[in-house]
This record gives C-alpha cells, sequence and structure tokens, in this order.
C-alpha cells in the first residue's frame, strides 16, 4: 500500500547502473518516473508531477484534452522500475553500497556517507565525520576560547576543559540546551507582555494627563479671556474718567488738583494690579504647558551668549527650568542652573543643582527625598562625549526632607563643567545648550 507521502513526491534522485531509459524519464521532473500513470495517447509520467501540473482537463505531457478515467495507474511498469539496479547518490563520496530503486531511498536515510552541515559552522560535512569535525570545527574552536559552553548566555554550567568534551557536550545535552532555550523565550514573552502592560498603562495615562490639561487650559484660557474683557473695561473706564478729569480742570479751581491726581493714581494702580494677574496667569499657563511627568527633564538654555554676560554682570545669577514631576503625583522638582558658577566654582565652571519643591502630594510621600539623580550636558557634536554626573541624595541632608518652603535648598555640582571645556569641544551650538536631569 502506498504511503500518502510518497505519493506526493516527484520521481527517484538515483543513480542508476545502466543508463536511464528515455520512456521511463518523467517529462515533468526529469528523474525517474515514481509511482508511474499511463495516459489514453500511452504517455508516461509521475503521479504526483501529473496531478500538479494538469489544468482543466488539459493533459500538461501533450497538452490534448484528457479526462480522468482515461489515466490508470501502470503497475508493470512500476515493478521494472523498483527492480533497476542502482549505486547509491553518495558514490563518489566513498559509498560503495549497490542494490535496486525499491531500497535506495531507505538506505540513503541511513547512508553514513551523506552529507550535511555543520549546525554550528554551517560547513558540509560527511555523517561519518561528524564527531571528527567537532574537534576541528572552526567555530566550536572560537567557542572554547571564553572556556565556556555555546549556551553559556542561557544558563549552562558546562566548562570544558578540551575541544573534544565541549563537542560530546554539545552532542549529548541537546535535550538540556533546548530546555534551557525554552526557558528563556518563556522569560522573554514574560517580560515582553510585562512591558506591553505597561506601555498599555503610560499610554492611559498620557490620555489621562492630557485631558486634565487639556480641561486646565481651557480654564486657564478662559480667565485670561475674563480678565482681558475686564481690562479692556477698565481702560475704557480711565479714558472716560481722564476725560471727565480734564474737563473738570478747566472748570475747578487748582486746590482741586491734588484730588484729581489722587483720582488717576487709582486707576492707575487697579490698570497696574489687573496687569499683575494677567502675567501671573500667562506665567502659570507657561510653567504648567512645559511640567513633565516621568523623572526627566530636557532643558534648552537659548540666547547662551546674552544670558552668560548677564550671569556675569550679576543681574540674572540662577536659570530655573521647568519643573518635574518623578511619576504623576509623586515627588516635584526642577533644575538650578549657574552659567558663571556658584560657591567653589564661582567665575570657573558652570554650576548645576537640583531642587526639590513643594507640592500638593508631599504629605502622600516617603520622605526623605531618594531617588537617583543624573545630570547630562549634551555635546552636540557627539553625543558620545556628554559630560554626565550622578549621585543618590543624601538622607540627613535638609536639601531632600519634605519642604516647607516652596524651594529646599538646591544640592548638586558646583564644579560641573569649565567655561573653557564648555566653549571648546562642542556643548554650545546655534547659541544654546541643552542639559538633560533624571531623578528615577
Amino acid at each position: 500500500m502506498d504511503s500518502c507521502d510518497d505519493q506526493k513526491r516527484s520521481g527517484y534522485e538515483v543513480n542508476l547502473i545502466d543508463d536511464l531509459p528515455q520512456r521511463l524519464k518523467c517529462p515533468l521532473c526529469k528523474n525517474l518516473i515514481r509511482k508511474p500513470i499511463q495516459t489514453q495517447r500511452g504517455e508516461l509520467a509521475c503521479q504526483f508531477c501529473y496531478d500538479v501540473n494538469k489544468r482543466d482537463n488539459i493533459c500538461p505531457i501533450d497538452h490534448e484534452p484528457i479526462t480522468d478515467n482515461t489515466v490508470h495507474r501502470d503497475r508493470f511498469q512500476e515493478q521494472i522500475i523498483m527492480k533497476m539496479n542502482c549505486y547509491c547518490i553518495n558514490r563518489e563520496r566513498g559509498c560503495e553500497w549497490q542494490g535496486i530503486v525499491a531500497e535506495a531511498e531507505d538506505h540513503h536515510s541511513l547512508c553514513p556517507y551523506k552529507p550535511s552541515n555543520c549546525c554550528f559552522c554551517q560547513l558540509e560535512i560527511k555523517e561519518k565525520s561528524t564527531d571528527e569535525h567537532l574537534t576541528q570545527c572552526p567555530t566550536l574552536i572560537e567557542v572554547f576560547k571564553d572556556g565556556a559552553c555555546f549556551f553559556h548566555s542561557i544558563g549552562c554550567p558546562f566548562r570544558p576543559s578540551c575541544i573534544e568534551k565541549l563537542a560530546r557536550h554539545l552532542q549529548r545535552d541537546a535535550y538540556q540546551h533546548t530546555y534551557l532555550q525554552q526557558v528563556k523565550l518563556t522569560q522573554y514573552k514574560t517580560e515582553s507582555e510585562n512591558q506591553q502592560m505597561e506601555y498599555k498603562q503610560i499610554a492611559n495615562n498620557t490620555k489621562e494627563m492630557e485631558k486634565s490639561f487639556k480641561r486646565q487650559i481651557e480654564n486657564l484660557t478662559s480667565q485670561l479671556t475674563s480678565i482681558q474683557t475686564q481690562m479692556v473695561r477698565m481702560q475704557q473706564n480711565l479714558r472716560e474718567s481722564v476725560t471727565t478729569i480734564s474737563n473738570i480742570e478747566n472748570k475747578r479751581p487748582i486746590n482741586g488738583e491734588h484730588k484729581q491726581q489722587d483720582m488717576l493714581k487709582t486707576f492707575q494702580d487697579s490698570i497696574g494690579d489687573v496687569s499683575e494677574k494677567m502675567s501671573t496667569i500667562d506665567l502659570k499657563q507657561q510653567l504648567l504647558e512645559n511640567t513633565t511627568y516621568d523623572g526627566r527633564i530636557l532643558w534648552k538654555i537659548d540666547q547662551f551668549e546674552h544670558r552668560m554676560q548677564q550671569a556675569i554682570t550679576g543681574k540674572v545669577t540662577a536659570l530655573h527650568s521647568a519643573p518635574c514631576f518623578t511619576k504623576r503625583y509623586e515627588y516635584k522638582f526642577c533644575g538650578r542652573l549657574y552659567l558663571n558658577g556658584d560657591g567653589i566654582g564661582k567665575c570657573s565652571h558652570l554650576s548645576l543643582f537640583l531642587v526639590v519643591m513643594k507640592s500638593e502630594y508631599d504629605n502622600l510621600l516617603d520622605w526623605p527625598f531618594n531617588k537617583h539623580v543624573m545630570f547630562r550636558l549634551i555635546n552636540q557634536q557627539n553625543y558620545e562625549k556628554s559630560i554626565q554626573e550622578s549621585f543618590l541624595p543624601d538622607s540627613n541632608s535638609s536639601s531632600f526632607q519634605k519642604p516647607v518652603r516652596e524651594m529646599n535648598v538646591a544640592a548638586g555640582c558646583p564644579l560641573f563643567i569649565t567655561k573653557e571645556k564648555l566653549y571648546d569641544e562642542g556643548f554650545v551650538k546655534d547659541n544654546c545648550i541643552f542639559i538633560e536631569i533624571s531623578a528615577k
């Protein structure tokens, strides 16, 4: 009885002792016919080749119309084929086996001269020479230099004393290595699933933050519009009052001048209060838009030369970054930068500090502040040359206790980078520098 696998294969690839008769050569695959069929016009072919190539009842051999009931299995030719004498197809590699076609494929599956590729270096080797090759395999020799198993990175503890022991270990403990690979894959899968869950949570949090920011910005915009409307109304009232005062000046005696000036000053003070409130709201809106919630600040200091001159002259000695939260509803902090240095770095260095800030969530947090702090001045010509400093907070320092004022005492690096190195090594570009601060 034919196997299903045998019925789904094209002709035999065999090394016949005698020449292959043309009639027994499949016209479709060009090999010795396997499971021959004969058409009504006497054509022979492999059963598999014929079935695969036939289209719309057209014979794939002579391209003439044909029906299935005119094609039959040729058992007589099959018996002739199966009894034909042949050599092993690995004869040129040294195999001396001879037999008949019916036995050839069984022999070939077990032939010690059958070529295969080394699973490590991919070189072609004879199956009987596998053990010998493993002791000479260039890949194994390279692995052996490290004194560990090829699968050391996934947990195999074996440390061979010679290349032969390494080769035997790889053959003998293949199951163990497969198990270690499966464990590692399961671990990677679990980590990947956890990361996907974290990313999903972050995405959800981001959406909620965006909605919250949008609502806050809408409220601020509404307040600003209201204040602007009030300011326009007050300016109009002021102009009307000035006109009234001017009219009164022409009618009242001079001794009423002081009272008129007082009225004018009152209106001017009101306008000043409104302008101050608008400036405060504008500042709050800017801070809200620039506040981050992932423990990381990427701070761009533009107009660098102008700010440096202000620092040198003492006009503006310190710059502050936008606030940042280590996470939503966690610790709040900002960066403080002295372009002309501070303390022992005065006039010679840039001094960079972290400032823990007071927030509405402080009562819910553990104190003192204990996040790992990192400062990085980014080299805009070569990122690998960026300057980086990091430190762990001193739990006894007042800088990291729960804030009682808006800002704690700053802590950080008064000697962060010399001003000379700052200019000479590519940190300043297009009149700006970039500083990264993280607390995680």
